[in-house]
């Protein structure tokens, strides 16, 4: 769908061809796919529309309408416009959803003649399903496996929250820190990911996700599939990347940008097979990746010296120990460990 076709159905200026065009696209699975995280933002807008009970969301619609049509032109004018195309076979929570928001949208668009009251008879709000979580203590990983059978590799310090059944029509989650996704393909329930105020949207792939709110970046790197990324950015415009395999989209935080790039599997996926990797780290970034991974608190205030170069180096499945002999021998410093305390100087 052309989204220039789609902003002049917004405004109110499609011809009849035009707007009959559009209302059959809403209604394919292809747009479901494509605008599932605005239609989602929009279902979750507790304050303005009351979702959870049918009868007042459905009177504050018409009581909008009614306000609306009083201004809208003649009767006549309204009487030869087109009726708004039906589909049967929507599941009850899927059809009230995307019913909800259409009327919605052809209120603010002005397209009023579209509306039909009867589409929200006998539609029963859905029950709400649990919502579980998980947090990643320092040093730990974790795998699980979802209700719609999608597996998620956590690294530490990462947190996941997610309904213990899907809903029949999205399947989304809230997620912060670094994590490898393999989403099971389901077509007719897109997968979606929210962290903070950027969207990661797929039906079925794989794919590596990095977002932690003390990082100044937000990372996902494509394996397999093809995954869409949003973020709402300045006056609520809507900024989308598609994504193929062997892609990364970096959004820069501080100037709120996308970089799309390619990426080096062995190193963005090396954490999922037990290898720390440095690549010219300095030290305070050793210090984070050894802190994150093995769970452990770092001291380098006794340190008198500055250490100006990097240090590159792959350590798979080795204790800390091992890791820190490697790193002081090349950095020349000297470490202690106690228990969980490390003392560099």
């Amino acid at each position: 769908m052309d989204k220039k076709l789609l902003q002049k159905f917004k405004a109110g200026k499609c011809t009849p061809d035009e707007v009959r065009k559009i209302l059959l696209w809403f209604q394919s699975e292809q747009a479901e796919a494509s605008y599932s995280v605005e239609i989602d933002n929009l279902w979750h807008r507790e304050d303005e529309f009351i979702l959870s009970n049918k009868d007042k969301l459905f009177k504050l619609i018409l009581d909008r309408i009614n306000n609306l049509d009083h201004s809208a032109g003649s009767k006549e004018h309204v009487h030869q416009r087109a009726p708004l195309p039906r589909r049967q076979d929507f599941k009850t929570n899927k059809f009230l959803k995307l019913a909800v928001t259409f009327v919605l949208l052809l209120i603010t668009s002005g397209i009023l003649y579209f509306f039909q009251p009867r589409l929200f008879q006998q539609q029963q709000p859905a029950t709400e399903s649990k919502i579980l979580s998980k947090k990643i203590n320092q040093g730990q990983k974790y795998t699980m496996k979802l209700s719609d059978g999608t597996i998620v590799k956590l690294n530490s310090g990462s947190s996941i929250r997610f309904p213990e059944k899907f809903s029949d029509s999205l399947r989304v989650i809230e997620f912060e820190g670094e994590g490898f996704f393999e989403v099971a393909k389901d077509h007719t329930r897109p997968f979606v990911i929210r962290s903070g105020k950027i969207s990661t949207t797929v039906l079925g792939t794989s794919f590596n996700l990095r977002s932690r709110s003390t990082s100044e970046k937000f990372e996902v790197a494509v394996v397999s599939g093809s995954v869409k990324v949003s973020h709402i950015g300045v006056g609520d415009n809507l900024d989308e990347r598609y994504l193929t395999p062997n892609q990364q989209a970096v959004f820069d935080n501080a100037n709120n940008t996308f970089k799309i790039q390619g990426f080096d599997p062995e190193k963005v996926l090396a954490w999922v097979n037990g290898i720390v990797v440095f690549e010219n780290s300095s030290l305070v970034e050793i210090k984070n990746k050894l802190e994150n991974w093995y769970g452990v608190e770092i001291d380098i205030s006794g340190l008198n010296r500055k250490i100006s170069k990097g240090y590159t180096g792959n350590y798979k499945d080795k204790s800390l120990e091992t890791v820190l002999d490697g790193i002081s021998y090349v950095l020349d410093f000297k470490y202690e460990i106690k228990g969980k305390r490390v003392i560099i100087n």
